[in-house]
């Protein structure tokens, strides 16, 4: 997934998320290794069954229960490793290690592209603000889902 926060490290598999993992109380299985490979090397946002075709097709010799699947997908999202940006799909979060915990997601409607945009952006913060002030309601999310056309479809 692309970030578009330098202050930021990469969106690979990290040493905080990994640590995450670990502070929570769980192992680092290779169940779990695997499916964080595959979403911090995706710039899609994939559903479960997407993931655990990606998961059969990249490792053919291990076989992948879904019912794992669903539950590691459970707990990242808990962890706030993914997010689910509707229709039952979840993209890996790319500010594991600055810890922004107010961010756009934008996903692309022509293309599927993942993109984040992180907490150094005020333009959330001002849109909680205005959202707590017009409507009386107090946004306690951490992300908003925008989309649209990314620069590539766009400019097409």
């Amino acid at each position: 997934m692309k970030k578009t926060d330098a202050s930021c490290e990469d969106s690979s598999l990290s040493e905080a998320v990994i640590n995450k993992i670990k502070d929570a109380g769980f192992r680092l299985t290779q169940s779990r290794l695997k499916i964080l490979e595959v979403f911090s090397h995706t710039q899609k946002a994939l559903s479960a069954t997407e993931l655990f075709e990606v998961l059969n097709k990249k490792y053919k010799d291990e076989h992948f229960d879904r019912v794992t699947v669903y539950r590691i997908l459970e707990k990242f999202e808990e962890l706030e490793i993914i997010h689910a940006v509707g229709n039952n799909k979840y993209v890996y979060c790319a500010h594991q290690a600055c810890g922004h915990d107010k961010h756009f997601i934008l996903i692309c409607s022509n293309c599927g592209r993942v993109q984040e945009v992180g907490g150094k952006s005020k333009a959330l913060s001002v849109l909680t603000d205005l959202i707590k002030k017009e409507a009386q309601f107090k946004v306690t999310g951490d992300s908003v889902v925008l989309r649209g056309l990314c620069s590539r479809c766009g400019a097409s």
